[in-house]
């Protein structure tokens, strides 16, 4: 059976100098608190080196990179005894990923197509199913929710330094990002940039974050010494002053209440006598 996910693996220490990083934290944990979810893409890994451990009893040609390869494979899975403890985990994961898919669609289905942000809430809050797409973009209505207008989504790929866009190979991970200077992200981080991974359950720098994935994280992104990172920038939330009004009004648990600073802010400046 596939246990549920209630956090990530990674537990931030929620103690970092700048005050833009232990915010960004406070978003991953925030979202891991407010909505216990079962991850589906939390698994892939494990369940493609099952896959390749067992390769001349599942019998495949394709060696899966993703979950859409992997469900392709576990569809045509066909064991001769479905009573093996190989079969039983094959065939739940197989079921799991259907759930999903037919939890996601029902959430589409409710909310309205392209109403992506209202889609992962419900996902998320009413179905308990999650994965980086849906945290990301409720990262980046968090932000909203808390004044940073210039925050986003990015999707993340890998290629040359060179490479045109499409020659990138997308590595199907969804996170937010804002520059804490007030610049709009254009796909191109600087040392403003800061990233949000509520799936990882980690924020930090972007040089910081692309040294994690690439390091501590390389099982599941695989880049090449020569490749780096690419990212598409995509806004998500743009919600009328009224839908976010309802939105601060029902989600209680998204609104920074720390009343010694703002959010993303340091702390106010002490009055001096005089002032």
């Amino acid at each position: 059976m596939i246990t549920p996910i209630n956090q990530s693996q990674y537990t931030p220490n929620f103690t970092a100098r700048c005050p833009e990083i232990r915010d960004a934290e406070w978003v991953c944990r925030t979202i891991n608190h407010t909505f216990p979810h079962f991850s589906s893409s939390k698994q892939q890994v494990r369940l493609i080196n099952l896959l390749k451990q067992n390769r001349s009893n599942i019998n495949y040609e394709k060696t899966p990179q993703n979950l859409t390869d992997v469900y392709e494979i576990l569809e045509s899975y066909k064991p001769k005894d479905k009573t093996s403890k190989l079969a039983k985990q094959l065939l739940s994961f197989k079921e799991t990923l259907e759930r999903y898919a037919i939890k996601r669609f029902s959430a589409e289905s409710l909310m309205g197509r392209g109403n992506k942000i209202f889609e992962s809430l419900y996902l998320m809050e009413r179905l308990k199913f999650g994965n980086c797409s849906e945290m990301a973009m409720i990262a980046e209505l968090i932000l909203k929710m808390n004044g940073i207008q210039n925050a986003c989504c990015a999707s993340l790929n890998k290629g040359l330094l060179r490479t045109p866009i499409t020659e990138w190979t997308d590595l199907d991970h969804l996170i937010c990002v804002y520059n804490k200077d007030g610049s709009i992200f254009t796909g191109k981080p600087t040392k403003h940039t800061i990233f949000i991974d509520p799936w990882l359950n980690k924020a930090g720098f972007a040089k910081d974050m692309e040294r994690f994935y690439r390091n501590e994280f390389s099982h599941f992104f695989k880049l090449d010494p020569d490749e780096v990172f690419k990212y598409e920038p995509a806004y998500v939330v743009e919600l009328s002053d009224f839908a976010m009004a309802k939105v601060k009004d029902k989600y209680h648990p998204f609104i920074f209440k720390n009343k010694s600073r703002g959010f993303m802010q340091g702390n106010k400046k002490k009055p001096q006598s005089g002032d």
